[in-house]
């Protein structure tokens, strides 16, 4: 819901102001001023506003004498809010929450466990990772589970050997591959043969009919959705851990180092959402399963849709050279 607000300002000005209470109850999400009038018309999807713009010119011989001209702005909220799908060919799809099942919530031992393993990752600890693999660790090139096994990987040797741990470890892009999915979170579930954690969680929960290659989630609760890649831009929603399209990756409007995505929710709402709060759904995969020893890193599963990529979506070498 938006509320738009319109009043006088001053002896002539009119004001208006578009408030979404969800957002900020407080700071309007759009406001223009027009000098002597403002007219809106609230159409269907946007909203259409005209209204004056003062200006004083200053003469560049100094001698004090100015020039006050008046133009009339127009201007629309959203900006071409459909122009893009259309070009597009955009396709809605559901909006909901992508939520964690209650009977796959993460257990007080299963959370003291991926804070110790954030501990190894954050240390490079090879030794205690090696303590984490079983003996028959799987790197696979696709979900084992639907595997063949024909390009799948088998052992601890052949798994330091595909991430460079045995020529430079401090520099494997293992480890912040690693840190990407504890900080997106895990679900636990039941095998056949034992407890299984699964890192991130939203892998097996991810809509089969959206691709992996063009959609993922945002990650995290109530995420700002902003109009412009700016932290200074008006926000239209705040989301937590929905499905989105994504458009296209820029730099920031006020120079500052954040990368930003261009995104489309379900029901078209276009955005720009910082990039460190997204994820491509199809990126790596952790398997743990505790057979009866605690857990133990089972399965490593790479995209099995390209290779490896990292959130600006560009590829990953698997060590640093």
């Amino acid at each position: 819901p938006v509320v738009v607000a319109v009043c006088n300002v001053g002896e002539h000005s009119q004001r208006i102001r578009l408030y979404d209470p969800v957002i900020d109850p407080i700071q309007p999400i759009f406001a223009r001023t027009g000098s002597y009038f403002l007219q809106y018309l609230a159409g269907e999807n946007q909203l259409s506003i005209n209204y004056d713009h003062e200006e004083v010119l200053v003469d560049d011989d100094g001698n004090g004498e100015s020039e006050i001209l008046y133009s009339v702005l127009s201007e629309t909220w959203p900006e071409n809010p459909f122009s893009l799908l259309d070009d597009m060919g955009f396709e809605p799809f559901s909006r909901s929450e992508i939520d964690i099942p209650t009977e796959h919530l993460l257990t007080p031992e299963d959370q003291l466990f991926l804070r110790q393993l954030q501990e190894i990752v954050d240390r490079n600890d090879l030794i205690s990772l090696r303590n984490l693999l079983a003996e028959d660790v799987t790197v696979a090139r696709n979900d084992p589970d639907e595997s063949d096994g024909s390009d799948n990987s088998v052992g601890i040797e052949v798994f330091f050997d595909y991430w460079g741990l045995n020529q430079d470890s401090q520099n494997s892009w293992l480890w912040p591959v690693l840190n990407r999915l504890i900080e997106a979170g895990g679900m636990r579930s039941q095998t056949e043969t034992g407890a299984r954690l699964t890192l991130p969680f939203y892998q097996r929960l991810f809509p089969a009919e959206l691709s992996s290659l063009s959609h993922g989630l945002v990650i995290g609760f109530k995420v700002l959705l902003r109009a412009t890649p700016s932290a200074s831009s008006a926000p239209l929603a705040r989301i937590s851990h929905e499905p989105a399209l994504v458009v296209d990756e820029v730099g920031d409007l006020g120079g500052e180092p954040t990368r930003w995505l261009q995104i489309i929710l379900g029901d078209g709402t276009i955005g720009y959402l910082e990039a460190r709060h997204f994820a491509f759904s199809g990126g790596a995969l952790a398997l743990f399963e505790d057979q009866g020893e605690g857990w133990r890193l089972k399965n490593f599963v790479l995209d099995w849709e390209g290779e490896i990529q990292d959130q600006s979506g560009d590829d990953l070498d698997r060590t640093s050279g």
